[in-house]
């Protein structure tokens, strides 16, 4: 298998995940999953984690070649322990509010509902809060996973074009 070809990318909403794991997945070949989708049922609520993470094995099972994305560190593991390559997105707070303005799919892609003002605040606090959570979701979360990852890593602190 050529290298780079288990991707696993994380960081905060709105941090341009999505967009790169969707243009590496294309690029390369590769299948793409988002941890997150794994995470959630229809009414937004948290599915036990046993469960997504059977999700997650049975996807990393299927296909040899893959980007794997989200926020959630506890899901994540699995397929950092199996990957290549470890991208941490960390534009800053405000990049990833304005991020979620443009696009507030965030919300959308969890529980399918129609989207209100009253959501985007929601999400615009809850990334706003990301420096100083201490849950799945947060900077420290993320840092502990890239500082423990021992393959190539690369962390991003601005967006790259064209993602």
């Amino acid at each position: 298998m050529n290298p780079k070809q288990r991707v696993v990318i994380f960081g905060n909403c709105g941090a341009g995940k999505s967009a790169l794991a969707k243009k590496l997945a294309f690029e390369r070949g590769l299948a793409h999953l988002d941890v997150d989708t794994l995470a959630f049922d229809a009414a937004g609520r948290r599915l036990p984690v046993e469960k997504s993470r059977a999700a997650i094995a049975e996807f990393l099972a299927q296909h040899q070649g893959w980007v794997v994305e989200g926020c959630l560190a506890d899901l994540l593991g699995e397929p950092l322990d199996r990957s290549d390559e470890c991208i941490f997105m960390d534009p800053g707070t405000e990049v990833c509010q304005d991020n979620c303005k443009v696009a507030p799919t965030e919300v959308l892609r969890y529980t399918g509902t129609s989207f209100t003002q009253e959501d985007l605040k929601g999400l615009l606090d809850f990334v706003a809060a990301y420096e100083n959570r201490s849950d799945d979701f947060s900077l420290s979360a993320h840092k502990a996973l890239f500082d423990a990852y021992e393959g190539e890593k690369l962390h991003l602190t601005r967006l790259l074009p064209n993602t």
